[in-house]
């Protein structure tokens, strides 16, 4: 029976400075692809969430990895229902605010039905309202741009359970049960069934979180070489994929009738390949979620100073206060879209080239302004301390 170490994670410290600095790092990803201003500089860093994994796959592999440590492994001393208490209390806060949410962008969507730019997906105005009540309560419908809280939500929940069997050394139950969950929805998997293939990135997550001090004692003991090569096949692994995805998302569907037909037959659908489609999140897909998890862990770690020293003001913020960033990135982009888009900015010039750049600009504006947004509401959080950290 595998059994955590008794050693505090906080004596780890540096470790969790890494996640916060990457969890910061994957918020603005997200954030930049929900706002979708595109062409605007920002593609580069966030592949326009077409790539075969996206930085929601790291965010929830970073939350199901903190429970796992802080709750799970570092609390290992700690009576099972004091943890029990504190995961559904947070649970219970994060339904609040799912549902809280939704019924609020709701209302707000029904107030400005035929206006342009508001987001796809809202019910008839006023029609069928005790349904639609029993709908987001029981999480069975979503509005707005914060739909990962319900996710999150159900998680925590559950969390206890997956906390109490790891204490026990019955990890392989929660192998299987995660993989019965998994296999419930019916393929392919619908948006708001993907609470049921998404928790395979949290609870794997978590396990790995609960052993987290036994892992990294184990990493110690190996020989430098071994990590390394380990490291690179991770590193040598995720760019060739972000590159099949680059090609597959932007390279591809210009090839069409060029003579370059077979190769953009074999790209152009790779993202939404049953072997990498988002809402199945099929192995294929999970593994490489975990491998670029992998890699990018690996570099901010190894460039941590680096990045503390240069970006450390812009990203700690950000993953210290990820869920009041995610709620706040709601009411940025839901706001942004009806009100600033950017075909309002949209000019007639004779030539292509200047039209592209004045857009380019234009998208780039857009985005930083809303990256500014959310970090001033994490940086300066004391204004609102109604919202969870």
């Amino acid at each position: 029976m595998i059994k955590p170490a008794k050693e505090s994670v906080s004596s780890n410290n540096n470790r969790l400075i890494t996640l916060d600095l990457l969890r910061g790092w994957f918020l603005i990803v997200i954030l930049v692809n929900h706002l979708f201003y595109f062409p605007s500089g920002y593609d580069f860093i966030s592949g326009r969430g077409m790539l075969i994994v996206s930085a929601a796959e790291g965010f929830f592999i970073i939350s199901g990895l903190l429970i796992g440590i802080i709750r799970g492994g570092r609390m290992n001393h700690v009576p099972f229902p004091v943890i029990w208490k504190k995961l559904w209390k947070r649970g219970v806060l994060l339904y609040i605010w799912s549902i809280g949410l939704s019924f609020f962008y709701i209302l707000l969507g029904w107030l400005l039905y035929d206006t342009p730019g508001l987001k796809w997906g809202l019910v008839t105005p006023w029609t069928n309202i005790p349904d639609v009540i029993t709908q987001v309560l029981s999480l069975q419908y979503f509005y707005g741009w914060a739909d990962f809280l319900r996710m999150y939500a159900v998680y925590i929940f559950t969390a206890p359970l997956a906390v109490w069997l790891l204490r026990k050394g019955r990890w392989y139950i929660v192998i299987l049960l995660s993989a019965l969950v998994w296999l419930f929805p019916q393929k392919p998997v619908v948006e708001i069934d993907m609470i049921y293939t998404w928790q395979t990135l949290f609870f794997g997550a978590l396990m790995v979180g609960y052993y987290w001090q036994n892992i990294t004692k184990f990493v110690k003991t190996m020989p430098k070489r071994t990590i390394n090569i380990i490291a690179y096949t991770c590193l040598v692994i995720t760019a060739l994929t972000i590159g099949l995805s680059i090609v597959s998302a932007f390279i591809a569907p210009s090839l069409q009738g060029s003579g370059w037909d077979s190769i953009s037959k074999l790209t152009q659908t790779i993202p939404e390949n049953v072997l990498f489609h988002k809402g199945d999140m099929p192995l294929p897909r999970l593994i490489l979620s975990f491998v670029w998890f992998i890699s990018f862990f690996w570099l901010f770690v190894r460039y941590e100073r680096w990045l503390l020293s240069k970006l450390g003001w812009l990203l700690l913020p950000l993953g210290q206060n990820s869920l009041l960033v995610y709620i706040t990135q709601s009411f940025v982009i839901f706001n942004m879209h009806l009100w600033l888009r950017p075909s309002m900015f949209a000019v007639t010039l004779e030539y292509p080239l200047l039209v592209e750049s004045f857009t380019i600009i234009i998208n780039f504006i857009l985005t930083t302004v809303a990256i500014g947004l959310v970090w001033l509401a994490a940086k300066y959080r004391r204004f609102l301390p109604f919202i969870p950290r």
